[in-house]
């Protein structure tokens, strides 16, 4: 990742895109994103993120409560927490330039955080930016959508493509 981390995230998610065919742009760019850029502060390693994925979408869902997980939902919920305690424990030891980094050095009216504070610092982070764009997921699947979010490079792309796309703002208030 260069000097602009998350247009090079953007970019690495355009390249990745077929070239033909449809392309379902939720979940090949809106839903990666989020969780990518998170990732990208929060410092977690590129061998990592696939994973890091997986556990936030098991983390959206037990936002709406932990009697409605899946036994993999809760398997992954407890992976997360368990690897945002050893990154932390990790970027203790070895720092790097990334929130969490920052986090587990600094000091607040003389107390540093705790591990779990970190942890559920972590995940509310995850959370909140990754949950916004849930309503637009589970609009695409209830309607078949291919969406297209308002970055002028995937316009282009589909305008060379000539795909046929909802544009993102039309599927729900939220605008990217």
């Amino acid at each position: 990742v260069g000097d602009r981390p998350f247009q090079d995230l953007e970019q690495a998610l355009l390249d990745a895109l077929p070239t033909s065919g449809p392309v379902d742009l939720v979940d090949r760019l809106c839903a990666p994103l989020p969780v990518l850029a998170i990732a990208e502060l929060l410092g977690v390693p590129d061998a990592d993120r696939t994973d890091f994925r997986r556990w936030s979408d098991a983390t959206i869902a037990a936002t709406d409560g932990m009697t409605d997980l899946s036994e993999d939902d809760l398997i992954s919920f407890g992976e997360l927490g368990a690897f945002l305690d050893a990154h932390a424990k990790a970027k203790a030891a070895d720092p790097g330039d990334d929130l969490v980094s920052a986090l587990v050095g600094a000091e607040v009216e003389g107390r540093a955080m705790t591990p779990s504070e970190l942890v559920m610092f972590s995940i509310t982070l995850l959370v909140a930016g990754n949950e916004p764009i849930a309503p637009v997921r589970e609009a695409a699947l209830q309607h078949g959508w291919t969406l297209q979010p308002n970055f002028p490079a995937v316009n282009d792309l589909l305008a060379s493509a000539r795909l046929g796309v909802v544009p993102l703002e039309h599927a729900s208030g939220i605008q990217i």
